[in-house]
């Protein structure tokens, strides 16, 4: 895994720095991905629902997450982002756990989580 860090709005990871929108909250690393998880207390437009983003070793951006389950419905960021069994785990602010696909961003197998 390379090496990352990160301050307020930038992570730096593979000799790059990227700068988000909003602040970080959580950076996890995990199979050559670094899963960035915004803070959501006060999202911009662009990651409302959608505040977990993946960045290869080389710092390219692989996607932003699927919007949150329910989020059609109401306001429903992603509050939460380990790793259970090998997996990639999101939890979102009503109490709901997906398992996020490393290659899409996608999710599947929404549990309550609460």
């Amino acid at each position: 895994m390379t090496d990352f860090n990160y301050t307020d709005t930038t992570l730096k990871i593979g000799g790059k720095n990227i700068d988000f929108e909003d602040p970080i909250q959580k950076v996890i690393g995990h199979d050559c991905v670094v899963y960035v998880l915004l803070e959501y207390s006060n999202l911009s437009d662009k990651y409302q629902n959608q505040n977990i983003v993946a960045i290869d070793q080389h710092g390219s951006e692989l996607w932003q997450v699927d919007p949150s389950p329910n989020s059609k419905e109401k306001n429903n960021p992603y509050t939460g982002i380990g790793i259970e069994e090998d997996q990639v785990i999101a939890y979102t602010w009503d109490g709901i756990s997906v398992i996020l696909d490393p290659d899409a961003g996608t999710w599947d197998n929404p549990q309550l989580s609460k």
